[in-house]
């Protein structure tokens, strides 16, 4: 069978300059087929050339549709605003999707829908900052599960384990990738901010 698959591959094989490389692709798959001896493919063996090369013309053209519309798909661009965060009158979305791709903006340790910090200190800012980024993926149907990589800054890296205590009750392992640095001037006076990237799995 296998002899007799490479065969008919070199009477159907058509000029490199007629046809696409997928067609090409669906040559090798069908040679694939034949290998495992399909019974579908057993009636394709008694059709003639003409008949072949209309089916897998037919094929290729599905396949390239298909693709077109993965293509798209992978483009899209949709903002997120759920309002239960941020406050509505910033420039910027809470979250912004390309293709699988989330991004988060930065979230401080305010009290959801204000421009306030919460009181205690490092402590109980990174605690409601890793809550404003739980609400607004969990907001949209996705959880702290898609976020793979973390940028952290820090207005006093020396706050950087008192931060860290709290950031990882958040996760389970293995932990997303992360960035910190210390950072001078954070909005409204935070101690920190944190922004994310979260993949749609």
């Amino acid at each position: 069978m296998y002899h007799q698959s490479l065969k008919i591959l070199r009477v159907f094989w058509p000029p490199r300059d007629r046809f696409y490389s997928s067609q090409r692709i669906l040559l090798l798959q069908l040679k694939t087929l034949l290998v495992f001896n399909i019974k579908p493919f057993k009636k394709i063996l008694k059709l003639e050339k003409r008949e072949m090369n209309k089916i897998l013309l037919t094929l290729t053209t599905l396949i390239l549709f298909s693709s077109s519309l993965y293509a798209d798909q992978e483009n899209i661009v949709k903002h997120y605003n759920s309002g239960k965060t941020l406050s509505g009158d910033l420039p910027f979305s809470e979250m912004v999707q390309v293709g699988n791709t989330l991004y988060l903006s930065g979230q401080l340790g305010a009290i959801p829908g204000t421009m306030k910090l919460v009181p205690g200190g490092m402590k109980e800012e990174a605690r409601q900052t890793m809550e404003n980024i739980k609400i607004t993926l969990e907001s949209h149907g996705f959880s702290m599960k898609n976020i793979v990589k973390c940028t952290v800054m820090l207005a006093d890296i020396s706050e950087w384990a008192a931060f860290n205590k709290i950031y990882v009750s958040y996760f389970e392992k293995p932990y997303p990738a992360r960035a910190a640095f210390g950072a001078n001037g954070l909005g409204f006076g935070a101690r920190l901010e944190v922004d994310c990237i979260a993949a749609i799995q």
